[in-house]
């Protein structure tokens, strides 16, 4: 599974629009889909702030670890 791919598992379980994630992460609704799409990667201030969204390890976004829990 790619960075984009689980994003948008998490975004479609937690029901959130890519309108409402983008404007409490602080991008734009395009800049989140690219991301997504696996067209672009999120910077690693986007990439912390993704990762307190949903309360996931930046490791498991960066499809480090299938482990989705959160290391602090």
């Amino acid at each position: 599974m790619t960075l984009g791919e689980r994003l948008f598992k998490e975004r479609t379980e937690q029901k959130i629009t890519l309108e409402k994630i983008s404007e409490i992460i602080g991008i734009s609704y395009q800049a989140y889909r690219k991301i997504e799409k696996d067209l672009c990667f999120p910077s690693c201030e986007t990439l912390k702030k993704i990762a307190i969204m949903y309360n996931i390890s930046t490791d498991y976004i960066l499809c480090l670890t299938n482990d989705k829990r959160k290391y602090w």
